[in-house]
């Protein structure tokens, strides 16, 4: 829905695979949301001491957050925006959510599922897995590099989707 929304606003053009740096800033600006980038996690722990990793999200506001990041890495920033969607009306103004946070638990498992959602919507997803398998074998590599992202998040959706175990 989250997708649909950005898409339905012409924040994201269909059929986009690759989401840049300039789309994920609107995509997070158009729901109340702010990305800061930071030199370094020491920079970034010194602002955040509880951060952990590359991207943490903080509730600022009633309705609204901040994003931190050291890379941008469009799944880490997606997954932080999962964490919006999941926990930011039960959370309190100021509690934040990092990336590597070992008390997180199922928040973080709905946060990655979220992130790869959101990166791959279905018909495109399928479409791209279709077109790039032979003999009942994907090149997950290739649909990797089509969608701007890594092995481990297409076979991780792959098997959330049902696409193969």
């Amino acid at each position: 829905a989250a997708r649909e929304s950005c898409v339905e606003k012409r924040i994201i053009i269909e059929p986009q695979y690759k989401l840049n740096y300039n789309t994920i800033k609107k995509i997070v600006t158009y729901f109340k949301g702010e990305l800061k980038k930071f030199n370094s996690e020491e920079e970034m722990r010194k602002l955040y001491p509880k951060c952990r990793g590359n991207s943490f999200m903080k509730k600022t506001g009633k309705d609204t957050f901040i994003i931190g990041y050291v890379s941008f890495i469009v799944m880490d920033i997606l997954h932080e925006l999962g964490h919006v969607f999941l926990e930011l009306d039960t959370m309190e103004i100021g509690d934040i959510r990092s990336c590597n946070d070992i008390d997180g638990g199922v928040n973080e498992i709905g946060a990655a599922k979220f992130a790869r959602a959101f990166l791959f919507p279905s018909p495109l997803f399928e479409k791209t897995v279709i077109n790039h398998s032979v003999s009942g074998s994907c090149d997950v590599q290739a649909v990797a590099k089509i969608f701007g992202t890594d092995s481990l998040q297409i076979i991780s959706y792959g098997r959330e989707s049902y696409l193969w175990e």
